[in-house]
């Protein structure tokens, strides 16, 4: 058994993984996979790799409209599932409402809310965010 880091693998510890994979009967264990797409380094990086299992996990919800180089998950449990099996804590969460300051191109500064923003931009996600103007 070896560990090594998505980052390592995509650079010189590649080719000894790759090396060392080249026979045998490997499984190969990725954290966080929801990082991995199919078009990205770190996914490339994995599915290129000799093995005859692969187990991919990861604790953040399926995300069914984004590249994954593993496909959808074969098995799914809900955190209220996992709570009902005693596997992780009750979730006790709060609501806040954050407001920021945006500079404008014009050198303004536009006040809103973190809800506003995404509103705004028409997504949650970072780069819809990052590109909206």
């Amino acid at each position: 058994m070896f560990a090594v880091t998505a980052q390592a693998l995509i650079k010189a510890a590649g080719d000894i993984v790759r090396a060392l994979m080249e026979t045998g009967s490997w499984m190969i264990t990725v954290d966080e996979y929801h990082h991995y797409g199919m078009e990205k380094s770190w996914g490339k990086a994995v599915t290129s790799l000799n093995y005859s299992f692969l187990l991919a996990m990861s604790a953040t919800p399926y995300r069914p409209d984004e590249d994954s180089a593993f496909g959808p998950p074969d098995v799914v449990v809900s955190y209220r599932e996992a709570v009902e099996q005693a596997c992780v804590k009750p979730l006790k969460g709060h609501s806040y409402v954050y407001k920021i300051d945006a500079v404008l191109q014009s050198g303004e500064i536009q006040t809103m809310t973190t809800d506003e923003l995404v509103k705004d931009a028409g997504s949650d996600k970072p780069a819809d965010i990052e590109n909206h103007h």
